[in-house]
């Protein structure tokens, strides 16, 4: 019988043969010429996956990674099978391709992986679109290619850079989220927040519902409404407050997202009542918790290290929760 421990050497060898594609995480963007045919050619030879399940689409300069597992984990609570595809990772690849809320493991993600890499090995050999695959595209392939195997009902799909041309705006998502636009890759996206905002609205698909925290008023907002009204889709920008902490603010975008479900008929009135907890923004700071995002750590002042006052004067620190 197979070991965890022999998944994991599967895994590593399935990830040696990942890592030999381009990878634009770790390379310079400024070379990065962003394009969907390859990701839709992969996918047509993996029998179209994506279109196995329904989907929410996350994008954002800030806070779309948290939404996204705030928006997982009412949708389990509401009775659902869920996948939940996001990026970067921390500790290991598996964080990226979670399934009924938990990080797919070794074999299954060694598995998926081996799948989209044969396909991306067939297009190399026809000379298809997807000969030019890249990394990401190939781990995106995976995720909707474990999503559908697991058959899950919904999948919450953080992007992975921008949005009109990033790998995962294939999906035909009921809502799509824009949580904020400031400038950010801006090699890619554009030079100015109104350049970034029309990227990152290219996930709005036709008739579908708009949740973001950008007013109309706005350069970027404005630019999100436009396109929004141009596909057909409603766009609701749910009320913050000015004080509000990003916990508020996530929790604020994660329920307006629940709440057009349910406005939808996805989410029956039973299954509603979640909506109505007052401690959403509870979920992220306990059972949502992702690596890196709000973690405190104690860390001993420099002063400290040099004066030998040890760990009591240490001060606490709080990680990044940008994402």
């Amino acid at each position: 019988m197979a070991t965890d421990a022999s998944h994991a050497d599967i895994l590593a060898g399935t990830l040696r043969r990942l890592d030999q594609l381009v990878n634009w995480e770790n390379a310079n963007r400024r070379k990065m010429v962003p394009d969907l045919s390859p990701m839709n050619d992969l996918l047509a030879r993996l029998a179209n996956p994506e279109r196995e399940f329904r989907s929410v689409h996350v994008t954002g300069t800030k806070g779309k990674g948290s939404v996204c597992a705030l928006i997982e984990a009412g949708l389990i609570g509401a009775g659902f099978a869920v996948g939940r595809y996001a990026s970067p990772h921390v500790e290991s690849l598996n964080e990226r391709i979670s399934c009924f809320g938990d990080p797919i493991d070794d074999l299954m993600l060694s598995t998926a992986l081996e799948q989209s890499l044969d396909a991306y090995g067939a297009a190399q050999t026809h000379g298809s679109p997807a000969k030019n695959a890249t990394w990401f595209d190939v781990l995106t392939a995976s995720a909707f290619f474990t999503f559908a195997k697991a058959r899950v009902d919904w999948a919450v799909v953080e992007v992975g850079l921008g949005g009109r041309l990033d790998s995962t705006n294939v999906i035909q998502a009921d809502v799509a989220v824009i949580t904020n636009v400031g400038l950010e890759h801006t090699e890619v996206l554009g030079d100015c927040v109104e350049k970034i905002a029309y990227e990152k609205a290219g996930i709005i698909k036709e008739g579908s519902a708009v949740v973001t925290s950008l007013r109309p008023d706005t350069g970027a907002g404005a630019v999100v409404y436009e396109v929004a009204r141009g596909r057909g889709a409603e766009c609701h920008t749910p009320s913050i407050s000015p004080g509000a902490s990003i916990f508020e603010e996530n929790a604020t975008l994660a329920r307006a997202a629940l709440e057009q479900l349910g406005s939808r008929g996805v989410l029956s009135r039973a299954r509603n009542a979640l909506l109505g907890a007052p401690d959403l923004s509870d979920v992220l700071a306990g059972q949502v918790q992702l690596p890196g995002r709000s973690e405190r750590y104690r860390m001993r002042p420099r002063s400290a290290r040099r004066g030998g006052l040890g760990w009591g004067a240490c001060r606490v620190c709080v990680g990044s929760h940008s994402k």
